[in-house]
């Protein structure tokens, strides 16, 4: 049997979308563990912060110290299914946190003291565009979670603007737990 050039074309399309497919399957059972971290985390924070807003920097503290070590531990865990070193992983995860939270801190230091629900609603926007520019490298369930939680952080702040902290906290965090447990049945 003989295959045409176009058969073969064919073949080898059909080839590359299977391994595009199995790639995005991959991430997203990876990722799911991590989204359902930090989703729980933030429902957390959020809560705590409903009961004792004065709080908030503390309850965020120990969130983020807790978050942070259950990411190193995830990446150490899961070191011989990925191709890099342990300790470029983890590397790669630290940068990335220092760029992100030097980012929000240069945002907050440039435009001034910002009301909580400006804060929040910085946060979750940051976490949305994450989420949404991951997703055109690695997958659209990414583009959907990040979609879905930028929609949910303008409800928050102009539909519920007096409860928009505790919407975006129960909300946002909601959306990435529950993003990490579709991920997983991927």
């Amino acid at each position: 049997m003989t295959l045409t050039q176009d058969a073969a074309a064919a073949a080898l399309r059909e080839i590359d979308a299977a391994q595009a497919q199995s790639r995005a399957l991959f991430n997203y059972s990876k990722a799911s563990p991590y989204l359902v971290l930090w989703g729980t985390l933030w429902v957390a924070v959020g809560v705590m912060t409903a009961a004792s807003p004065a709080n908030t920097g503390w309850f965020w503290l120990v969130a983020d110290l807790i978050g942070f070590a259950a990411c190193i531990y995830f990446i150490r865990r899961d070191r011989p299914k990925v191709s890099q070193p342990r300790t470029l992983a983890t590397f790669r995860f630290v940068g990335i946190a220092l760029v992100i939270a030097g980012f929000f801190a240069a945002v907050q230091a440039l435009f001034g003291p910002a009301t909580g629900t400006q804060t929040m609603a910085l946060a979750a926007l940051m976490v949305s565009a994450i989420y949404m520019g991951m997703g055109l490298w690695v997958g659209a369930r990414y583009v959907a979670i990040g979609l879905l939680l930028l929609a949910l952080t303008f409800v928050g702040v102009f539909v519920v603007p007096d409860q928009a902290v505790a919407f975006i906290s129960v909300a946002g965090g909601l959306t990435l737990a529950l993003g990490g447990l579709w991920m997983r049945r991927a």
